[in-house]
């Protein structure tokens, strides 16, 4: 059964500003933005992943050379939502999808390259410890896969000394890498 998107309490909107991807086209090619959800859109999202991670079970997990964390697809193979998902969170996931769509048009325009892949999107849940090794993101067989990707953290209350930063390396082909909270 489906829960209709009009029970879905209103969120507020996620807008981007054209100078915020600025850094995403030069030469270190990434672009961090703190604090970029408003807070009960990142509540919502938390309440999308448990009620998720409680209805669908066993979810896949990544190759154990890879590290330890556990995905729940979104995209491409969208779950429909269902009586047993938090309404609010269902508000927060339709919120999500329609902001990368709109992310996805951003970059389009800033780069005059139409993105004509399919959109991948997966909750990620790390367990306590947990971690994912160092990759190339969208390496598939020595060929790349994805163009772009985006990182959303929907960590509530966490603070640096908790661990956990993002790593880039090799930025702008200079082998340095950033740490990012």
């Amino acid at each position: 059964p489906s829960l209709p998107l009009s029970a879905s309490p209103p969120l507020p909107a996620v807008r981007l500003r054209a100078h915020e991807l600025a850094p995403l086209f030069g030469a270190a090619q990434f672009v961090a933005i703190s604090d970029f959800l408003p807070p009960e859109l990142v509540d919502a999202l938390v309440a999308d992943v448990s009620s998720l991670r409680a209805r669908r079970g066993a979810t896949q997990m990544a190759a154990p050379a890879h590290g330890s964390v556990e995905w729940l697809p979104l995209l491409p193979e969208a779950p429909l939502p269902h009586v047993a998902d938090d309404a609010l969170g269902v508000a927060g996931r339709e919120r999500l999808l329609r902001f990368v769509d709109e992310l996805r048009r951003h970059i389009e325009s800033g780069t005059g390259v139409a993105l004509d892949a399919h959109c991948e999107l997966k909750y990620a849940h790390y367990p306590c410890g947990g971690h994912y090794q160092r990759h190339i993101d969208g390496m598939n067989a020595g060929a790349v896969a994805r163009e772009y990707s985006f990182l959303l953290y929907l960590n509530q209350q966490w603070s640096a000394r908790d661990g956990g930063c993002l790593r880039v390396h090799d930025l702008g082909g200079r082998g340095r890498h950033v740490d990012i909270p």
